[in-house]
């Protein structure tokens, strides 16, 4: 986990089509409380900068028999990562506005 314990997401935008989604986050403490990213395992591992949001991501995720398993995601992203050839192709039908 790059944010450490505790950790909630905030759901900004979802899209679901039959077993695929996609979802834009904003990653906070309960409760709402804000995320000093120099505290946490991702500053220790040179996941974060010090210059950018990193608690906003997106993710992309596959239904399984275990629940919503996350495929991709990537937090801090300064592009449309997910609009990746490989990704249009599995993930399309939630992503369809990026894919060419």
């Amino acid at each position: 986990e790059i944010f450490g314990a505790p950790v909630e997401f905030v759901i900004g935008q979802l899209r679901v089509s039959g077993d695929r989604a996609f979802a834009s986050v904003q990653a906070q403490r309960p409760g709402g409380g804000a995320i000093d990213v120099v505290q946490t395992p991702g500053w220790q591992i040179g996941y974060f900068l010090a210059d950018a949001d990193w608690t906003g991501g997106q993710a992309l995720l596959v239904r399984s028999n275990a629940g919503w398993v996350p495929s991709d995601v990537v937090f801090g992203a300064t592009d449309v990562w997910w609009s990746e050839p490989r990704l249009c192709a599995e993930f399309r039908a939630v992503i369809a506005d990026v894919c060419p």
